[in-house]
């Protein structure tokens, strides 16, 4: 993946940027309806954009997940991807209506998940950082995240990132294998490890510096989840984290954000202190 260094914010994308959402319609790729709240969302004021999800925000994040599903456009998914990272940056308590919605609730959640994956796989790295920050978001707010994530077995779930080898896959390597491309049935520890394997895979290797500080942001979060930190040990995220930080000079920085408890990551029970990365 190219690693651009042009400057992208959420506000400069909307702002900067006209999506001719009637075309979309044209080629049957979003429904009447979707077209018809595209058209009262988007380009509105923020204050108005936050009353109309407040009066029905889950219609309008199930059309904007039709958006990034449908239509194969980096430019409509890096917009459509800036209009959710908006809304999720303004209420992050948003992230919940994303599991109310039909995509959600059919299929059990395939629908909802496998779009932003996919975004992840674009050769822009700011859609690809984006579609990670708004997945990262989105699982985070799922129901009985608490209750389920200590149990999900994590050794025994097949690689979803691309292998490097020629002879077993065409897909370039460090890139989300999609849980519908495995054979197998669709389940959330199947998305939980593509994203903590493709944020492991960001820390391999001398990367821009514009891709550590987003990677990092999303670890902050995933790793809260005690089966997420044993899967980001598997593939050696935590040695290839501390080379990034002992290069730049940021341990105390990224060790006090990151939630890398030792006793969850290596199985003990005793105590709960925080590992901290000695460089």
């Amino acid at each position: 993946m190219e690693i651009q260094t042009v400057e992208f914010s959420t506000a400069r994308i909307l702002a900067s940027s006209e999506i001719q959402w009637e075309s979309y319609l044209t080629g049957n790729m979003i429904s009447s309806k979707d077209l018809q709240l595209l058209r009262r969302y988007d380009k509105r004021a923020q204050d108005s954009k936050w009353s109309l999800l407040e009066e029905d925000g889950v219609a309008f994040v199930e059309t904007f997940l039709v958006v990034l599903r449908k239509v194969s456009y980096q430019e409509v998914a890096q917009y459509t991807l800036a209009l959710i990272k908006e809304l999720l940056d303004n209420d992050p308590g948003r992230a919940a209506l994303f599991h109310k919605t039909p995509s959600a609730t059919q299929g059990g959640g395939q629908l909802l998940y496998e779009p932003l994956l996919q975004w992840m796989r674009a050769d822009r790295w700011h859609i690809a950082e984006t579609a990670c920050t708004v997945l990262t978001a989105v699982l985070s707010a799922r129901p009985g995240k608490d209750a389920t994530t200590a149990a999900l077995p994590f050794r025994s779930v097949a690689p979803s990132i691309a292998p490097s080898s020629p002879s077993s896959s065409s897909m370039p390597a460090g890139l989300p294998r999609l849980p519908s491309e495995t054979g197998e049935p669709f389940a959330i520890e199947a998305v939980l490890a593509a994203l903590i394997e493709w944020l492991a895979s960001k820390l391999k290797g001398d990367t821009g510096s514009s891709t550590i500080p987003p990677v990092v942001n999303s670890l902050s979060v995933v790793l809260r989840e005690p089966s997420c930190r044993v899967l980001f040990l598997k593939h050696e995220g935590l040695v290839n984290l501390a080379a990034h930080m002992r290069a730049k000079g940021t341990s105390s920085t990224m060790s006090s954000t990151l939630p890398l408890d030792g006793d969850a990551m290596f199985g003990s029970s005793t105590t709960s202190s925080r590992l901290h990365i000695q460089l």
